[in-house]
């Protein structure tokens, strides 16, 4: 028989022997475990430093929505200017009294139609009865930057006595469009 001391080694022995077997399982364990967390945090660094990570793809995609709009907005805004004739190149509006029936703002715009420059500012009114919205320009102020049109100044005097934008607008844009199809004319006829 076996003396009790070599029992004991071979007691020790297999305890040691599972306490390596579970150690190893272990050891595994963790590799898997650590392998798995390293290969998704590597994924997600570069992920991210390629800004391709799912916040960063949802706000590229929110960016490149808009960058889209104000592309088709700013392609109408030429055709229109084109159109028009009137390019505006500066728009504010402040509200100067406001209540359940009537609102006062104060509008200011600045442009140019051809070649002329011109700012606008007047103050319109919105008074609500019943059913119905009565708008009304109350007060108009208008400049236009025009020293070889000395007529100009009557027909300025003119729409803000009446206080009519349309006015103003339609016949700045005939004037300028004659005078515009004038240049062409006599540059036609111009020796070079």
């Amino acid at each position: 028989m076996k003396s009790s001391s070599e029992q004991l080694y071979e007691e020790e022995i297999r305890s040691l022997k599972d306490e390596i077997k579970m150690l190893e399982e272990q050891h595994a364990d963790m590799e898997h475990s650590g392998t798995l967390y390293s290969e998704e945090h590597y994924h997600s660094t570069l992920a991210s430093l390629r800004g391709k990570s799912k916040k960063d793809s949802t706000k590229q995609q929110a960016f490149a929505a808009l960058k889209t709009k104000l592309d088709s907005l700013e392609a109408e805004l030429k055709q229109q200017s084109q159109m028009s004739g009137y390019v505006l190149t500066n728009y504010s509006k402040k509200t100067l009294e406001k209540s359940h029936i009537k609102v006062l703002q104060q509008h200011r715009l600045s442009g140019r139609c051809h070649f002329l420059a011109f700012q606008i500012e007047f103050q319109l009114m919105e008074v609500q009865m019943e059913a119905t919205v009565s708008t009304t320009v109350t007060d108009l102020n208008i400049v236009v930057e025009s020293s070889e049109f000395t007529d100009m100044s009557a027909f300025v005097s003119r729409a803000e006595d009446t206080k009519s934008l349309l006015l103003f607008f339609r016949t700045l844009k005939s004037f300028m469009d004659w005078c515009v199809h004038r240049k062409r004319t006599l540059l036609h006829f111009k020796v070079g």
